[in-house]
């Protein structure tokens, strides 16, 4: 009798576990959802690049790459001591935020999103470049048309990525 009782309680377990397995996830596929978001964020991370090589690459290139990129153009005074360390720590900061050497998304501290929310600010504001760079490198500075061919960019890019939160 006592074995019966065993064997009942075993097999209910047995049968409660591989229930239990079988509809843990209530017929939800994770895995096809997370492959389906990557690839939704893959196709507008392309997006996103291939505006930015059309239309923003050589900008940046001509007045952002010197701090925000993989070779820093040394000005000729970068070999007194107060500037050099200064010019060091300043590339260092830039480069650390985002680092355009590589293309979009940019290599830095935050997300493709945030990186576009950051350089829409800084560009909307006029705080890049910093005052004591420009001030020594009109030829850095943004015209109005970068301006807003960079504001167009990020604007159409963060809502690329509004449209994919909204699905």
């Amino acid at each position: 009798m006592q074995n019966k009782i065993l064997k009942f309680i075993l097999w209910n377990l047995i049968f409660l576990v591989i229930y239990k397995i079988s509809v843990a996830h209530e017929n939800h596929h994770h895995g096809k959802e997370e492959r389906k978001d990557a690839k939704n964020q893959g196709l507008i991370l392309g997006k996103v690049n291939n505006s930015y090589l059309n239309n923003i690459k050589t900008i940046f290139e001509r007045k952002c790459i010197n701090c925000h990129g993989g070779q820093t153009g040394y000005p000729w005074y970068y070999k007194f001591p107060f500037a050099k360390g200064l010019i060091d720590s300043d590339v260092a900061e830039a480069k650390k935020h985002l680092d355009f050497s590589k293309g979009f998304p940019f290599k830095g501290h935050g997300t493709p999103k945030e990186d576009l929310e950051a350089i829409s600010k800084v560009v909307s504001e006029g705080t890049m470049p910093p005052f004591r760079y420009w001030v020594l490198h009109w030829d850095h500075r943004i015209n109005e048309a970068e301006r807003k061919a960079i504001l167009k960019w990020t604007s159409e890019s963060l809502n690329e990525f509004s449209k994919e939160q909204k699905k």
